[in-house]
């Protein structure tokens, strides 16, 4: 979406602070895997302004250590940069809205406001910063934003599903990261399953090329298995082999697309996942 425009909020504003949840933690934590980012639009029909944000500790998910202390909140109007909102609105991204959210052609109303929430942190050995922008996200839901996309997930939400995961539920991985299964194939590589949003993590996206279309739910499976591992701490790095059961040996090679994989503008690091054995029966 380009570079966002520069209004900020502050979130701790209208902070009210109380017990807060349990920290995700990453069971499988290894040092050097990565810096992690989340960023998260929400549209908003309200009137213009960057609204204090009621944000309170428990009810919105803020984790009892507090919040990440990389956050990045800013509020974008659409009067003042209209092109930038627009493009929220592509051809790509309404077919998106459509699978996810049911919209015909755009959303049901026209947004006035953009929020936008942005957490890194360096090599984070919990998730507090990905329970911090979703806690920022609750809290732009009760200031009336009606529907926000998850960017590097490519995932469209309404506040109605953000409503049915519990500000304390535990980490379901199943949530943050999309597996694509690519219908079309591409000349050189067939058809393509892949993660997106593991950038969320630190850790590499999973690519896997050459998939029978009759075997694609089955590789997805074993690419959310392997990338729900990543996501809890543990680090793959080109050469590293991976057993999987009933499947056999792979080996992760990084992404260089168009040289050993299709061009999938992940904005992020890849790792395309070879298979050097298969299991036997």
């Amino acid at each position: 979406m380009g570079d966002t425009p520069e209004t900020q909020n502050d979130p701790t504003a209208a902070h009210e602070s109380d017990s807060g949840v349990a920290p995700w933690d990453r069971p499988h934590f290894e040092p050097g895997g990565g810096d992690a980012e989340v960023t998260i639009f929400l549209f908003s029909q309200a009137p213009d302004g960057a609204p204090a944000l009621p944000l309170r500790s428990f009810a919105h998910g803020v984790p009892e250590t507090g919040l990440a202390e990389n956050v990045d909140v800013r509020t974008v109007a659409r009067a003042e940069a209209p092109d930038w909102v627009n493009g929220f609105f592509s051809e790509s991204l309404m077919v998106l809205a459509k699978n996810h959210l049911g919209w015909e052609g755009g959303p049901p109303v026209e947004p006035t406001l953009v929020h936008v929430v942005r957490v890194t942190a360096e090599d984070p050995e919990d998730l507090t910063h990905l329970q911090s922008a979703w806690a920022l996200s609750r809290a732009f839901a009760d200031t009336g934003a009606f529907a926000m996309l998850d960017a590097h997930a490519h995932k469209w939400l309404s506040t109605g599903d953000l409503a049915k995961r519990p500000p304390d539920a535990p980490f379901k991985y199943e949530d943050e990261v999309s597996v694509i299964f690519e219908t079309e194939p591409a000349p050189e590589w067939g058809h393509i399953v892949h993660t997106r949003g593991m950038k969320k993590f630190g850790r590499p996206d999973l690519v896997v090329t050459a998939v029978p279309p009759k075997h694609g739910a089955r590789i997805g499976a074993i690419l959310n298995s392997l990338g729900a591992r990543l996501a809890e701490g543990a680090v793959i790095e080109p050469g590293d082999t991976v057993k999987i059961e009933g499947v056999g040996m792979l080996q992760a090679e990084e992404l260089e697309p168009d040289a050993n994989a299709p061009q999938l503008n992940l904005n992020n690091r890849g790792l395309v996942m070879r298979p050097l054995s298969r299991a036997e029966g």
